[in-house]
Formats: C-alpha cells, sequence, structure tokens
C-alpha cells in the first residue's frame, strides 16, 4: 500500500496554488499587453483612499504598507460606467500613497478603456515599466520548488 507523506502533499497543495496564481499572471499580463491598444475617455475619481496595513505581528511602522482603493467613473456612448481598477499589477506602497493624493487632489482623470467591452478599464495600461514579466517569473520558481518537493516526497527523499 502506497502511504503519501506529508511532503507530497505539502507539494501538491502548493503545486495546485501555484497553477492558479500562474493562470491569473498569464491572464493579467495578456490583458495589460491588450489593453497597450484600448481608447482613452475623460473619467472623474469618486473616491481614492491608500488604505494602511500592518504585517501580522508588526504594529511598529516598519511594517506598515499601503494598498490603494480608487473608484471612478467615465461614459462611454453616452452609457456612464464605474470601475476600480487602477492598473494591471499591484501597485506598491509609495505608488499607492503617491497615487491617492494625486487623485484626491485633482479628481479628473485619464480613463482607458477597452472599445469592445467599455465596463473594463483602467487608470493605466500595460504591464509594469521594466518588470513586466516579473509575476510569471515568480509563479514558476514556485512551481518548480512545489514540484521538486513533491517528486522528491514521493521518492522518499523528503520527510
Amino acid at each position: 500500500m502506497l502511504v503519501m507523506s506529508n511532503a507530497v502533499w505539502g507539494g501538491l497543495a502548493i503545486s495546485l496554488f501555484g497553477l492558479y496564481m500562474l493562470k491569473h499572471a498569464i491572464s493579467s499580463f495578456v490583458q495589460g499587453q491588450a489593453s497597450l491598444q484600448w481608447q482613452t475617455v475623460k473619467g472623474r475619481i469618486i473616491e481614492s483612499n491608500a488604505i494602511q496595513f500592518h504585517h501580522r505581528g508588526d504594529e511598529s511602522n516598519m511594517g506598515a504598507g499601503y494598498s490603494l482603493f480608487v473608484e471612478y467613473e467615465y461614459q462611454v456612448n453616452n452609457k456612464k460606467y464605474k470601475s476600480d481598477r487602477d492598473a494591471f499589477y499591484t501597485l506598491n506602497s509609495d505608488e499607492a500613497l503617491e497615487w491617492s493624493q494625486r487623485h484626491n487632489e485633482n479628481p479628473n482623470v485619464l480613463v482607458y478603456y477597452n472599445p469592445n467591452k467599455p465596463e473594463e478599464a483602467s487608470l493605466t495600461v500595460g504591464p509594469r515599466e521594466g518588470k513586466k514579466y516579473s509575476d510569471i517569473i515568480l509563479v514558476s520558481m514556485l512551481l518548480v520548488v512545489s514540484i521538486s518537493v513533491t517528486v522528491g516526497g514521493y521518492f522518499g527523499h523528503l520527510g
């Protein structure tokens, strides 16, 4: 009777999570690339906040970070839309603070929208400058490690 070790189960679980994240990373990349062809329209910020969070167990400001929440409205062909997408990548804390301050000072924004699906919009287009493939690379590395753990556990080399 074959008994699977914790390494196999753990490796499989992380591999499944990695596959889910890889699908999301590829989808965001493809959508970001396609957004470079989107049209623009003037829009207006409804709400923009940099929400502060602390890393678990760290109540000092050393572990603090910021995440951007933004909501805006725009109009295409006399139909109003709302969106909350700021970019096709995660903003870092400094970017979130800067974006929030900029949008609170000037609520008028340029909105990029998908001409085939005007409900799809963003305040920026394309993948992150200089780190175009970073999410795909990081998740791929996670998959290599998790598959290695699964295989090593299956053949008895790990726990």
